[in-house]
């Protein structure tokens, strides 16, 4: 997925000649990049290694093969707990070895025990910091909606797509059954051998309104057919959910003019 659209990105950049705007659109094209890296990667965890093969020890993030955490004991308990086998560690002479490596086979199932609970609970503190700063955004847009900003497709599903908008840092899914009283949609190359999000698409159809005079006129900023695909430029609107629970809204305007 990311190989074909970083070819995409190659394609769209290369026949851009204006130098300012090389310079914004490689912006742009960087935070999607990262949006794309991050999301399918998994946080790291605490483990005690000897549960795990050495190749399962390297940090993915940083690429290096060993990492812990050492620096703040303070607010993280994990550092204590390194702090602890390292002092224990050192305290070793050659006498002692075979008594101490005894000593901490012993408490190796505490040990789990805490870096599992240490796991939980950096997760649980993560998750309510990230809800806690999505409802401050939703209340905020409740008052002050963002009628029209640029957002860039990074994955399309059979009902929807993700799209990331640079105004405000975030990712978010389109429903499009959300707007059917606006358009009609039309998954295509949907077969088994094209199920990648990366290889979907979706056409978009605007319907048309009539008034009460009986006359048409469109019913959305924009007329023609769109295809949604990765990279495609949208123009949305953010908005507060109006149902619970309280979180942000894309809605889909129409294709971005540049």
């Amino acid at each position: 997925m990311l190989h074909r659209s970083l070819v995409e990105i190659g394609k769209q950049t290369s026949s851009t000649s204006s130098s300012s705007t090389n310079c914004s659109a490689e912006t742009l094209e960087l935070q999607c990049i990262n949006e794309m890296i991050m999301t399918p990667m998994c946080p790291a965890d605490y483990i005690m290694s000897g549960d795990f093969p050495e190749e399962e020890w390297r940090h993915f993030a940083l690429n290096i093969p060993y990492y812990t955490h050492f620096t703040s004991p303070i607010r993280r308990y994990a550092d204590v707990m390194v702090h602890r086998l390292l002092y224990a560690t050192l305290q070793t002479n050659n006498g002692s070895k075979r008594s101490i490596n005894g000593a901490l086979t012993r408490q190796r199932p505490k040990f789990c025990r805490d870096a599992h609970h240490c796991n939980e609970k950096r997760m649980a503190a993560k998750a309510a910091q990230e809800r806690g700063d999505r409802i401050y955004l939703s209340l905020y847009l409740k008052h002050h909606p963002i009628n029209s900003t640029l957002g860039v497709v990074l994955s399309v599903k059979d009902k929807g797509f993700n799209v990331f908008v640079p105004e405000l840092g975030m990712t978010s899914m389109v429903f499009l059954d959300d707007h059917l009283d606006r358009l009609t949609y039309t998954l295509l190359d949907s077969t088994s051998s094209r199920s990648m999000d990366d290889m979907k698409r979706i056409r978009l159809v605007p319907l048309k309104a009539t008034k009460e005079e009986g006359e048409i006129e469109e019913n959305n900023d924009w007329s023609t057919e769109l295809i949604i695909e990765v990279f495609q430029k949208v123009c949305v609107s953010c908005v507060c959910k109006p149902t619970s629970p309280i979180n942000v809204r894309f809605l889909l305007k129409g294709p971005w003019i540049d």
